[in-house]
């Protein structure tokens, strides 16, 4: 049961990560980028879910690194945050 709390926490957090609409989200997309950059293209949580439950969030038997569209995705919610911003400021 606590393995499917800490997974719902991850889909959760990826959700807040991604969501451009949020206000103080920008320092957490930072952070996650950085730390991927860091990591060899791994992400923490995934591999702290591994390691004691042997399973990934997303229900798979081995860890995979973040790809190239992941990271797009990330720096693309935050550019329509941007954007948004930008066209509010100016209208």
């Amino acid at each position: 049961m606590i393995k499917y709390i800490i997974f719902t926490f991850h889909y959760l957090f990826i959700f807040y990560i991604l969501n451009p609409f949020y206000i103080y989200n920008t320092i957490f997309v930072l952070l996650v980028y950085l730390h991927w950059y860091l990591n060899n293209n791994y992400c923490i949580l995934s591999q702290i879910e591994y390691k004691y439950l042997n399973e990934t969030f997303m229900f798979q038997a081995n860890i995979r690194p973040i790809s190239k569209l992941e990271k797009k995705i990330l720096i693309l919610s935050q550019v329509v945050k941007l954007v948004y911003i930008a066209f509010s400021y100016f209208k």
